[in-house]
């Protein structure tokens, strides 16, 4: 995304100390990821392409995997340590020497807000360049309740009153805080320094900066955004619906390029997937971090698409085969099967035995086989199932192979030779198996025609095998 410029300069402190208990994770909150990236990861995101020209990130005393984390994503990032937990604006003044720097705007974010766009924070800053001293974020809440109030007059935001501090009438506004804020750069300072802690908690409020402005006669106003978009995560609820609407958001940007998804629901995109026009995405598709696709491609269902990564897990009942077509690449993935080494394109061919599903490959002859319909003659006992028979289609194996126990038809339906592996009991000759199928007897070929015409086999030349 390209970088937003503007001619004022920006310090962006991005609080990442809180402890995140009601994840009951081991991983620090901001770690966890919405669309294959951390929330951490997100917010970084917007505030650089919003054309931040420093960030700060605030973390706990206790949790230095989320700087590393930080400056792992983006090296120019400074970390600043919070020491004690006293609240919000508390957390800010531990940016003490960057906002003694003088920058024109102060942008305090959430790392547990994801999905908050750049053009929210470009908005947050075109307020302050229209000359208020401190702009709160808003939205219009659906349910209020538990929200702090954005109490609004003429001359702008008056006061933001916490929901159980709040009177009748304020309970009913529907104009929620979404903690966010923007500051002066040259007032920054002095406004967090004036924030007291007369609360129940004894915590300093950053929500209290607007108080104190109104107090001093500084201008404050309010930038409105969708309830959608500043849902903050603290459960895993919370980051299931953050998820969710991440993917909203992906598919209709994916489907408004220029691309067709059969069924949208089904698909989930990383947040880097980069999909071309004229693309088909199937339904059941998954995109892992990494993939692009050019245009024209089509990827079929039950597809798992990802950059190949250490340690990365691939689910045991997809395939994915990949073929040149025109100037894409389709991707196709079928249920029920997988390559598991062998030539490139070499189909894995799969038999029943009585006692569950085995799978076996074919070496010799692969370019000409294709996996066909399991046909299972089974001879019932009081144990179930004894023996069955495997109908395979294409060029047998060698006859000299001591392990091929059945015989071979040729492409007339004549049997070569006698079956060695028939057993007593077998289905008779008016089947086509026997313990004997003479050559030239035409009930044989009439009796192998049918089978190929109700099996779906594409050639008359087959193997039958005894299964034991």
């Amino acid at each position: 995304m390209t970088e937003m410029q503007s001619p004022r300069s920006c310090l962006a402190i991005l609080l990442a100390a809180g402890e995140g208990t009601r994840m009951r994770s081991q991983r620090p909150k901001v770690l966890h990821e919405v669309g294959g990236r951390s929330l951490l990861g997100h917010a970084l995101s917007a505030l650089s392409t919003a054309g931040a020209d420093r960030i700060v990130v605030v973390v706990g005393p206790d949790r230095p995997e989320v700087g590393l984390a930080a400056q792992a994503l983006l090296p120019s990032v400074e970390i600043a340590v919070q020491a004690e937990r006293k609240g919000t604006a508390h957390a800010v003044l531990a940016a003490r020497e960057a906002l003694a720097a003088g920058y024109d705007d102060v942008v305090v974010a959430f790392a547990d807000t994801p999905l908050v766009r750049p053009e929210t924070f470009t908005a947050l800053r075109g307020a302050l360049a229209g000359g208020a001293k401190v702009v709160a974020l808003g939205f219009e809440a659906r349910d209020p309740t538990g929200y702090g109030r954005l109490v609004v007059c003429e001359s702008g935001l008056e006061a933001i009153v916490e929901h159980k501090d709040a009177t009748e009438a304020q309970r009913a506004i529907t104009l929620c805080n979404a903690g966010l804020m923007a500051l002066d750069g040259r007032e920054a300072l002095a406004l967090l320094g004036a924030i007291g802690n007369s609360n129940a908690q004894g915590e300093f409020y950053l929500p209290d900066a607007v108080a104190v402005a109104r107090a001093r006669g500084l201008a404050t106003a309010t930038v409105l955004a969708p309830e959608s978009e500043v849902q903050g995560v603290n459960d895993r609820i919370q980051l299931a619906a953050a998820e969710a609407e991440f993917q909203r958001g992906k598919r209709r940007a994916v489907m408004a390029a220029g691309a067709t998804l059969t069924a949208p629901d089904t698909v989930f995109f990383s947040h880097d997937t980069q999909v071309g026009r004229d693309v088909t995405i199937e339904p059941h598709v998954v995109f892992g971090p990494g993939v692009s696709l050019a245009d024209g491609a089509v990827i079929h269902a039950f597809s798992h698409l990802a950059r190949r990564q250490r340690g990365a897990l691939r689910a045991p009942a997809a395939r994915r085969q990949a073929r040149r077509e025109g100037q894409g690449r389709e991707f196709r993935g079928d249920q029920g099967r997988r390559d598991r080494g062998g030539r490139q394109g070499q189909p894995p061919h799969l038999y029943r035995r009585c006692h569950g599903w085995r799978r076996r490959q074919y070496r010799g002859g692969n370019d000409h086989l294709q996996l066909r319909r399991i046909l299972q003659v089974s001879h019932h006992h009081r144990r179930g199932c004894l023996r069955g028979l495997e109908f395979l289609a294409g060029r047998p194996r060698d006859d000299r192979c001591g392990r091929d126990r059945g015989f071979r038809l040729g492409r007339d339906g004549g049997c070569r030779r006698r079956c060695p592996g028939a057993w007593p009991g077998a289905p008779d000759r008016q089947g086509g198996l026997g313990k004997e199928l003479p050559r030239s007897r035409p009930s044989a070929q009439g009796s192998c025609q049918k089978a190929l015409k109700n099996h779906h086999l594409r050639k008359p030349a087959f193997i039958v095998r005894h299964l034991e």
